[in-house]
């Protein structure tokens, strides 16, 4: 009888050992043990990270872990939710990191860069409790902007030529020029419908909302307004990558200016990089945002927020001029203390 009495307490304290070391363990969730490794260059993470998210969920871990390296982040298979984000535009959004209601969470990148592809926010919390966000940036792989750079002038014609930059996806419908997330899938595509993203969905805009560059120095032109383009002027293709601009402005370019364009008026602003509204005690330090479409930041209602080198800057190997397509950052209907400190905030 002990003897079985003994082997009865072994048990329950080897249980107990193997219970409180599972605890233990699951503290700081790797994101690395979910699928990212068995991941192809450029592949969907977001399902890899949504399982190890609902794991941290489900194991009330302290954290997610992300490995060092560039993660591919695509709309389809993130969580949905209808936001009405403050200085954005309001509607059902894609979400990667949905971090609702995490208390005393942190997702932790290592040398981590997350690639966004499509409408999107990458990281969204709302009724978060000391929150913390840190080391990795933020990019995406097609720009929300259109560039290009003034390679002509042409007086007689009152038109300037562009050589439009790589990255952008443009067609001519008529004599207007439309930018693209892809490319039409066929030439008499008319329209792709949303929601929910598919493969081919794709946003579109027109060259609307409009600013200048110095190409030289990075810097905008001052006096924006009295170079703005003129809504929907009309254009010609006079070669591959070559646009002809005629009848847009009141006071001509110069040679080397870039213009820059962020589309329509409404909407524009859909995919800001993070999203937090009605948390408190908001940590975010060592990251990096080189693009996003709409606020680099945008944080609403929220309780006491400290940015610590955090940086909307460009990719140096990128050939952009546009950071963010609106502000870096935006405190609306917050209180408590707001600490910026260290950051850098470029050509937005």
């Amino acid at each position: 009888m002990k003897k079985h009495l003994l082997c009865l307490v072994f048990l329950i304290a080897s249980h107990q050992l193997r219970l409180a070391s599972s605890v233990s363990s699951a503290q700081m969730i790797d994101a690395a043990d979910y699928g990212l490794p068995d991941l192809e260059a450029s592949a969907d993470a977001t399902p890899a990270f949504r399982r190890a998210l609902e794991a941290c969920r489900e194991l009330k871990a302290d954290g997610l872990q992300v490995p060092p390296g560039t993660w591919h982040l695509y709309p389809d298979y993130a969580f949905e939710e209808n936001l009405a984000v403050a200085n954005n535009n309001p509607g059902v959004k894609r979400i990667v990191f949905l971090l609702d209601e995490m208390k005393d969470f942190s997702l932790v990148g290592n040398n981590t860069h997350f690639v966004c592809h499509g409408e999107m926010i990458p990281i969204s919390a709302d009724a978060a409790t000391n929150l913390t966000l840190k080391g990795f940036s933020i990019d995406w792989a097609r720009p929300f902007h259109f560039q290009g750079r003034v390679v002509a002038i042409h007086p007689d014609q009152n038109a300037f030529d562009l050589r439009v930059h790589d990255e952008v996806i443009y067609e001519l419908r008529g004599e207007r020029l439309i930018f693209r997330e892809k490319k039409n899938p066929t030439s008499t595509t008319w329209k792709e419908w949303a929601p929910p993203p598919t493969t081919q969905l794709a946003w579109e805009h027109n060259l609307q909302w409009n600013m200048w560059f110095d190409g030289k120095t990075r810097h905008p032109i001052p006096g924006e307004h009295q170079w703005a383009l003129e809504p929907d002027p009309r254009v010609e293709e006079v070669a591959t990558g070559v646009i002809r601009i005629f009848d847009a402005v009141r006071l001509m370019p110069k040679a080397g200016w870039v213009l820059t364009v962020k589309g329509m008026v409404n909407p524009n602003r859909t995919s800001p990089a993070i999203r937090i509204a009605r948390s408190t005690n908001l940590h975010i330090e060592d990251i990096t945002i080189h693009h996003a479409g709409g606020m680099g930041i945008i944080v609403q209602r929220t309780d006491g927020a400290t940015l610590r080198n955090v940086n909307a800057t460009l990719r140096s190997d990128s050939g952009r001029l546009v950071t963010t397509t609106a502000d870096a950052t935006h405190f609306n209907g917050c209180r408590g203390d707001i600490l910026i400190q260290n950051c850098t905030f470029e050509n937005m």
